[in-house]
Order: C-alpha cells, then structure tokens, then sequence
C-alpha cells in the first residue's frame, strides 16, 4: 500500500531544489508538482503522514498528500515562499490595503498571475477574506472566482458589506458559486443589514438583493455597536426608526414580509442595564401609530405575557414610556389591561402609570377597567400608591386617593390598606420626597411617627404568602384587604393568582434529560419553564468516589458534566443501543407502560440517523442492517458513520466477526442484535460537530421567550408544603447565583434532573430519604423514602493494547501531542472538517454473550442480600437467554494504560510506538449498591460505593471476556494481519490474560468505570425500594418528579445515553398530558 513507501531522502530533494525554486516562483503548487513529475521525473513518493490516510476523503487523496510533502519541503524546510515579489505586495497591502496596488504594479501593467501566486500562498483565512473584499470592490469577476476556489470564505461581514456597497452583482456571484458546493449558511445578520443604512445603500433595491440570497438569518440576533445591544434585522430595522424619526419604515416592511418574528427577543442596554425587548415593544418606542399598526397587522402579540426574557407587555411598557396614543391603540386591539406582571421588578399598565406620573394615561386604564389593587410583582413590585409616592408624584397621589374612594374602597383609611400607606410613606422619607409622604399621613390620618413603630414588611417584598389574599366579595373594588391571625395561608383564589405569576416548571439540572424534558415543554408558549444548571463551561467536576469492595481500595475519578447538556457534552460520542430484554424487564419489575414496544417510540423521536451517501462506505462498514421500523428520522440527536474506507480497521473488524460467525444479527437499535457491527456516533456529518443536547434540544429552548436557563445556580434544596392528604407538595427550589441565594417558585411542578449523584443528593438535603439517615444528619425528614440512594449500577471497562504494524494508521501520534501531526490535524480540521477530529473515539462494537452461562452462574451463590433476589433473578434470565449479552467488545486505535490506578481509560504515561486496542464492557452487572449523602452540607461530596465485583460473577464474566478479545478475537486473519505478531503489549499483565487467573488479576488490576452510573432513585414500587413511580414522581410527593437516568431500575447494556434521551423525552410526555 502507498502508505508503506518511503519518503525521498534529503538529498534528492537538494538535487531538484532550483528547479522547484524556479518553477515555484511563478505557478501554482499543483503546476508545479505536475511539471516536476512530467519533465523532471521527480515525485514525492510518502503519501504522508499515516495518521491521517484513515481519516480523509479525497477523489484523489495521493494528490493532496503529495501536495502536503511538497508544501512542508519548499516552506518549512526550504524556508521560502511564493516569490521575490511577495514582499513588495505585502508592503502595499499592509500601507493601505488596496488589492489593486498589489494587482496592479507602478509601472500599470497587469500582474493577475502573480497576483494569483500571492493569495494563494496566504496561509490564514482572514488574509484570504480580505483579499476577497478587495477583489469584489474592484468588481474583479476572475479573482473573486478564483479566491473562492482556495478557500476564502465569502460569508464574513466584510465581504458582504463590499458586496453590497455599489456592487450587487458581485453578492449574487458570491452565492451563486458557492451554493452549488455546500449549503449557504444563514450568515446574514444584523450587521450585514446595517450597511443597508447607510446612505449610499438606503433603498429597497439594496436589502431586496440581500433577501434573494436567501441567506439572511432572521431570527439570530447578533451585538450592533450603533444599538450597544444584540438585534435582530427586524430589531436593527426598528432601532433605525428611533434614531431618525420620521424615517420610512420600508425595511420593518420588507422584513416582516420575508418572515420576521415581530415577537421574537432582542437585547438594548438602557440606562446601563441589558434590558430584552419584541419588534411590538421597539414599534412602542417610536410612539408612531402606522409602525405599531404594521407589527401587529404582521402578528404581534397585544397580550404577550411577561416572561423571563421579558419584564413586561406591550400594554405595560406603553404606560410605563407614558405614550397615551399607543395605550389607547393597545387597547383597543385587545390588550388586558390587568395582565399580570413579572415576578420580578414588574408591574400592571396602571402601576407604571402610577410611577411615571402620568395621570391621563391612569385614567385611561381605570376607564378600561383597570384595578387599583391588582397584586403587583411579587419582588420589588410597587402597588400604585407606593409607587407614585417612590417617585415623588404628589399630582398621581391625589389622583389615586380620590379614584379609590369613587370606586368604593371602605377600610380603615379611606381606599388603601394601613399597611400600603406606611409603605408608601417609608418609600418616600427613603428617596427624599418629604411631601410625598406628608400628603399620605394627612389623607390617611397615619402619623409620621409610625413609621418607626409599625412592621409593614420588608420593602422589596410587595406581598408574602401569609399577609393577602383576595376575597370573592372584593371583585369590583379590588382593594386588598388585611388578614387576620386566623386566616387559612392557602385560600385557594390567591394560590390560583401567584400560580399564573410563578414558572410552571423549575428544572433542577441543564444537563442532558434536563434540556430535553424543557426543550419540550417550552414547545407551549404558554407554558413558563426554570432551568438551573450547577455548571457553565466544560470543565469537570473533581471529585472522586472510592469502591469500598471489589477492586483493592483503589479509587476511580468520576467526571461529571458540569456544563449545559450534561454528560453528552463531554462523552465519547458512541451512539450504543440497548436491548429489548432489559427494557421489558422495566415493566416486569413492576412499571407497566415501560416495556420495550412502548419506549421505542421515544428512542426515534430523540435522533435522526444518518446513513453514508455512497456505496463504497456503505460496504466498507458492513452497514447493511439498517431497519426503517426502528430508525430515527426526525429526532434533534444528529447520529452518523464515522467509520471510513481509508481506515482498513474498520473493515478488518467486520470480516473477523463474519469469520466467527458472529458478526450483528440485526439492526443494534431493534433491541435483539448479537455480534459485531460498526457502531454510530452522536456527529452531525455534514458540520463534524458533536450533536448533544446542549445544541440540539438547549439550542431552540433559548431562542423562546418563555424559557430561562441559569448557569452557575448552585441548587441548596427543595422546599414543601404539605396537603391536607399529608402529601408534601414542591412549592420552591432554592438556589445559590452569584453569591446569593435565590428562591425559584413554581407553579406546577419541581423537575429533577441533577444526575446519578446530585438527584439523590438532593432529595435527601431536601428531607426526602431513609428517616435514619436523615436524622443521623439533622435533616427534618418531610419523607420516609429508604429507596433513595440505593439500586446504583454501573459498567466497568477494560482493555489490551496491541502493537500495530507500521502501516496501520493509530491515534498515537496525536494523544503523545506531537507537534507536527497535531498542527496538521487541526488545519484539516478548521478549513476542511476533515483528519481525525472527525472521526470519535469508537466506531466498531459488538454485543457478546458468554457461552455456558447457566453452568458458570450454578457454580456461583445467588443475591447476597435477600432484598437482591428479584434483581439477580432479572439480570440472570437476560444472560441465559439466547442471543443474551452479558458483554460487549471494541476497538479504537489508540493505547490504553490502565495500571495508572484509574487516572483515565488512556492514561498519561503514553508508550512511543503505535498501538491497537481490543476493549471489553460489562452489559449487565450483578453487582449494585449506594450514593448516599455525607453531611447536611451541600459542599460536601457524597458517599459513593458501587460495590464493584461484590458478586463473584461479575469477575467471572468479565474475566472470560478479556480472555476471549485475546484467544479467539486477536487471532483472526483479518484483524492479526495488522498487529505484529510478537510486537508489545501495554503491560508485561498483558500477554498472561490466556489463563483464567491471570485474566482475573489483569481485571481487578485495569478495571474502570464506562461511566454508565444510573439507578439510584430507581423506578420501582415503593415495597421494593423504589423512588419514584411509573409516572415518575417521586412517593409521598405530589409534584415532585425525577427524569434523568437515576430511574432506571436496571442498567440498560451498551452506552446508556441513547435510553436517557428516550426517558427523558418519555418524561415530557408525561408531563404534558398530566
């Protein structure tokens, strides 16, 4: 094979390096290679370096790795570039960079092909795009064609901007090009559309030629200098409009009939403060009827309600501008004129008319039926007398007073409650309005003295739970009248209010189950989601736990994905199935509905898989499986192939299981596959980025207005209230953001799903849990739940690590950091999305059984512990089954060094040659046990204890596993054919796995976690240890639920995230046809 060549030695390449100085001088690369060969007989024979021929497709992929040796010879080694004159251009390019001073030399003849040679020997793309801008401002057709040929990319700013600025020809030429070789991006932004504006751009003709490119994004919003926030074009369009009035409004027009979302959100800092706004708001601004009118005709919502990303309505922030035209146009579209406020820092149109000081508009809403004592936000919320003194508004103070007692308000003090004017007085002695709070005492009869000597709350609480409620006789006047001692806390009308004001849902965990339970969810524009993530970035958490049985007190790291999208974010891509045998015993063990027929329709709605485009692959990785009955078509989970035909591995692997006999008997994702296939990865083929919940289903949940997601929110406990059924209910979750805690309400339901270890942490932090536990810590226990904690599985690895010969291609180089192989992968990678970036970890698995297994297990005790009976039942009757997986087997080109004491799978002590490893997984453990809290201490890390090998046989099993990659896998001709038969191993260990005993040792010594932990707030019956029910609330709870991978009341085989995104889209099922 070519890669087995040798390279040409040094000195030949000194014998033909004048020639190649010359000829380089003046043509391209690829003349020049040609011309050598042709009339020189000289040609580089290396293909190039091994490491990547596996990992890169290319028509003629000979070509290009001679065109890298050429490349690395005359620039790196030779240390020279395109020509005597390059540095001359660069001088005029740097002086003032005009392409046509480079194009065209003093004496004013054309340089076009020497031109040619100096871009082409640019090496960064910025230099190639700003070339491009100068070729499309000189209208230069050849050259935009030919920058665009080696690579420039035309979708920067810049380029369009040129584009656009008197040559809209050259934007059609841009696309026009381009799109038939790959999609065109939704690239155009804000800030291409803002040179629309400029003066020399401002017509119709101008944004219509951007439009026809059917390349403008309009709903991403993007930062604009000019608006010092981010906007989208419609918001860009509209802020044009503030800044000129009287400005024709062709642009909103154009946008909005192309298909702008008139609600969608944009960001403006205001008075130093990031405040969110919709298209209607920013047409509020301009105070003009006919653009108000335009938004709204275009859809707008008159009654949007105020959410996360939003403080207010239309209706609210018209009142709160105090532009009576725009009031009177909202209403009488429809507007509520009592729409609730903003939980925080909102408040009705009638109390931002109140603080504005604009009587006439607080007429005009009294007049539509607006309520003097509808309840304001319930933090830093101002009723509207409390506001107006805040403000200083002695004239809306007498307003509000004498409008109170002409609606009938008969209390104590003549409209308002006690409490309110001492509110409102305190406000005003607060901002220095002395005649503010002087008005109210005498209205109110209040002496000013008592403002020292009453409690009337804390001032940024406009009301608690305890102190208001709204009685049925209040319905006309609606002033909110004092309760006494006595007064039932839960009266159900005020209970019904602050439900509609408070999130739905507040999601504890933005990790993988978490952001696809909210991404559903907040599919109901009605429906108001909380996500809290304790993470923010890709950085792991610490802490390690230690297996206090099993493997000799060694301790195993544990990462967690402390980042949005969880565990998904951070794996190694393999997209495994589970089997059908597992899923049916969910339902066996006591959860009817979750058996396999009913879960597979949650498997599909997770992904979409997609299959190589060419034959040549196909055959190559024996894809010939596939069944459209269990196939994802339309899921967000994009998963591929990324096995290739340069990688003869990949093959190998396929063949030596055709040759036992034991290569997939079916489709993996149809639940009954036995054997070796090649396996998918969590990529989308089209970009090579991994596909993980945090794009996938994060992505589209934060462009919606009714979603807010918290990182850094550190979540300390739920609290509850309990029912006259003696159930406790999730009133709130509280959290630590930035320092400070934070209480999240929620309306419906409080939603776990903080991982294997934080879920069961907090519940019982919470007071949720066995009660000995609780109490050994001094938590008051709310319930008496000992399942909690319990039931935790997990999957140990090992693998052997075989020398490979010297022209297979392996991740060596890359994993030892060598300097000129990782430079080159990531340039495939950054202009290409091509090398071994692209190509995961895994790509070729197998499900293995063990062959006798009934003999083995009859040899060996049952349970351990009485309560483990129906469990060791369950995982023995999947073993014994026929085609039953007790195992599974891969492969991927890297070393492993597993004697490092469970630093990593790979390890950090990296051996010099290349190696190829055989791995093997446990499917289904016998083996269980515990995570279970250390202190009342939210900081303190929790006990962890899987208790790995605590039954014999699991090491029996996983032994023979090992034993057979070495005596049956290893030896087969078409895998052997690429390991040096008496080549090294990774460890002296290795080459004594044939014995059983030695097999044994080698596991006990190499064993790590797959990091598959799952079950320990299982789904199960409540007499048999469960957490949480078929419905997946947790017992004794009303409407406190669990969805991530803590419910899995048996481990599923293979890489387990495939069955935690179809629980967790399961779990949002449920919860919307709750």
């Amino acid at each position: 094979m070519a890669s087995q060549r040798r390279a040409n030695p040094p000195e030949e390449w000194e014998r033909q390096r004048q020639t190649i100085t010359d000829l380089y001088s003046e043509k391209p690369l690829k003349d020049v290679m040609a011309e050598m060969e042709k009339h020189h007989g000289f040609k580089a024979r290396q293909v190039m370096l091994p490491l990547l021929q596996m990992s890169i497709h290319y028509s003629n992929s000979d070509v290009f790795y001679s065109a890298w040796q050429f490349e690395n010879q005359i620039r790196e080694v030779w240390g020279i570039r395109k020509n005597t004159k390059r540095k001359e251009w660069e001088a005029h390019f740097e002086q003032d960079g005009d392409l046509e001073s480079i194009q065209r030399t003093p004496a004013g003849h054309d340089n076009t092909g020497f031109f040619r040679n100096f871009v082409e020997s640019l090496a960064d793309t910025k230099s190639l795009s700003r070339c491009l801008e100068g070729a499309v401002r000189m209208e230069h057709s050849e050259m935009v064609c030919f920058l665009l040929d080696i690579g420039a990319n035309p979708f920067t700013n810049e380029v369009l901007k040129a584009a656009l600025t008197g040559h809209k020809e050259m934007l059609h030429l841009l696309f026009d090009k381009t799109r038939p070789r790959r999609a065109i991006p939704k690239c155009i932004r804000a800030g291409v559309i803002s040179s629309v504006m400029d003066e020399s751009l401002g017509s119709p003709q101008a944004l219509e030629a951007l439009l026809e490119t059917r390349a403008v994004n309009l709903i991403a919003t993007e930062r604009i200098e000019m608006v010092d926030g981010e906007v989208t074009p419609l918001g860009l369009a509209l802020v044009s409009l503030l800044k000129t009035p009287g400005k024709d409004p062709w642009m909103v027009q154009m946008l909005l009939t192309a298909g702008s979302d008139p609600n969608g959100v944009a960001k403006r800092v205001e008075y130093g403060i990031m405040q969110n706004y919709t298209g209607l708001m920013m047409a509020l601004k301009t105070n003009r009827r006919g653009i108000v009118q335009l938004l709204i005709d275009s859809g707008a919502d008159v009654n949007l309600k105020p959410r996360f990303a939003l403080k207010w309505t239309p209706l609210q922030y018209a009142a709160k501008l105090g532009h009576l035209d725009m009031v009177r146009m909202l209403l009488e579209r429809g507007a509520e004129v009592n729409a609730e406020p903003a939980i925080w820092s909102g408040g009705t149109a009638l109390q931002f008319a109140a603080i504005s000081g604009n009587c006439n508009i607080a007429q005009e809403l009294l007049a539509n039926g607006a309520l003097l004592g509808a309840l304001p936000s319930r933090v830093e919320g101002r009723w509207p007398l409390e506001g107006a003194a805040e403000h200083g508004r002695l004239d809306m103070i007498e307003f509000l007073w004498t409008a109170a007692i002409a609606k009938g308000g008969i209390d104590v003090v003549g409209g308002f409650e006690r409490r309110h004017c001492l509110r409102a007085m305190d406000f005003a002695r607060r901002k220095g309005h002395l005649g503010c709070r002087d008005l109210i005492s005498a209205l109110s009869g209040i002496p000013i003295d008592r403002l020292d000597a009453e409690d009337y709350g804390a001032p940024w609480l406009a009301y608690s739970d305890s102190s208001y409620s709204l009685s049925s006789s209040d319905e006309d006047t609606l002033f909110p009248i004092g309760v006494s001692e006595q007064a039932d806390s839960d009266n159900d009308d005020y209970t019904d209010m602050t439900s509609q004001r408070s999130p739905d849902y507040v999601i504890i965990g933005g990790g993988t189950s978490g952001l696809v339970v909210a991404n559903r969810l907040c599919e109901d524009p009605n429906v108001e989601v909380v996500v809290l993530e304790a993470g923010k970035d890709l950085s792991l958490d610490p802490r390690q736990y230690k297996s206090l049985q099993g493997l000799a007190g060694r301790s195993i790291r544990q990462p967690l994905g402390k980042v949005l999208g969880g565990s998904s974010a951070i794996d190694s891509q393999a997209s495994i199935a589970p089997g059908k045998a597992e899923i049916d015993a969910w339902a066996k063990l006591g959860n009817p509905d979750w058996d396999w027929a009913s879960l597979v329709p949650s498997y599909r709605k997770a992904y979409t898989l997609i299959s190589p485009s060419d034959e040549a692959t196909i055959r190559h990785l024996g894809i010939d499986w596939v069944n459209d009955e269990y196939r994802g078509v339309s899921g967000p989970i994009k998963v591929s192939f990324l096995g290739v035909v340069e990688n003869p591995l990949c093959r190998a692997w396929i063949e030596s299981f055709e040759g036992l006999n034991m290569v997939t008997s079916a489709d993996p994702f149809s639940g009954v596959s036995i054997g070796g296939y090649s396996n998918t990865a969590t990529v989308d083929p089209d970009t090579k980025v991994r596909s993980y919940a945090g794009s996938a289903y994060g992505g589209p949940a934060r462009q919606r207005p009714n979603v807010r997601i918290i990182t850094d929110a550190q979540v300390q406990r739920i609290t509850f209230t309990e029912t006259s059924l003696g159930i406790v209910r999730a009133t709130a979750v509280e959290a630590l953001v930035d320092g400070k805690t934070e209480i999240f309400p929620s309306a419906k339901e409080v939603i776990l799903a903080a991982g294997v270890y934080n879920t069961p942490k907090l519940l019982e932090l919470s007071g949720i849990g066995d009660k000995t536990l609780l109490d050994r810590h001094g938590i008051p226990v709310r319930v008496d739940l000992p399942g909690v904690g319990e039931n935790l599985q997990d999957h140990l690895m090992t693998g052997l690590s075989y020398e490979a010969v010297d022209s297979v291609v392996t991740g060596g180089p890359l994993m030892r950091q060598e300097p000129e192989v990782l430079a080159l992968a990531q340039k495939l990678y950054v202009e290409n999305k091509a090398g071994p970036f692209t190509i995961g970890g895994v790509q070729s698995h197998a499900f293995m059984s063990t062959p006798d297994a009934s003999a083995l297990l009859d040899k060996l005790p049952r349970s351990l512990r009485p309560t483990d009976s129906e469990y060791y039942d369950t995982v023995r009757s999947i073993i014994e089954a026929p085609g039953g997986s007790s195992g599974a087997w891969l492969m991927f080109l890297a070393q492993t060094n597993l004697h490092e004491g469970g630093k990593s799978f790979v390890g950090t002590q990296l051996l010099p040659e290349n190696y190829v490893s055989l791995g093997c997984v446990q499917s289904h453990p016998f083996s269980r046990d515990t995570t279970h809290i250390s202190s009342a201490d939210v900081n303190a890390a929790p006990d962890i204890n899987p208790s790995y090998f605590s039954h014999p046989a699991d090491l029996e099993i996983l032994a023979r596993h090992l034993q057979d990659l070495d005596t049956k896998l290893r030896p087969v001709q078409q895998l052997a054919h690429f390991l040096k038969s008496n080549g090294k191993r990774n460890h002296p260990d290795a080459f004594h796995v044939r014995d059983l005993e030695g097999a044994k040792k080698y596991v006990l010594d190499t064993a790590t976690s797959a990091y598959h932990s799952c079950g320990s707030a299982a789904m199960l019956p409540r007499e048999k240890g469960g957490v949480v029910d078929p419905e997946l609330v947790v017992y004794g709870t009303e409407n406190l639920r669990v969805v991530d991978d803590s419910i899995f009341p048996l481990i599923p085989r293979g890489n387990i995230l495939s069955s935690v995104y179809a629980v967790a889209e399961r779990a949002a099922d449920i919860i919307k046809g709750h």
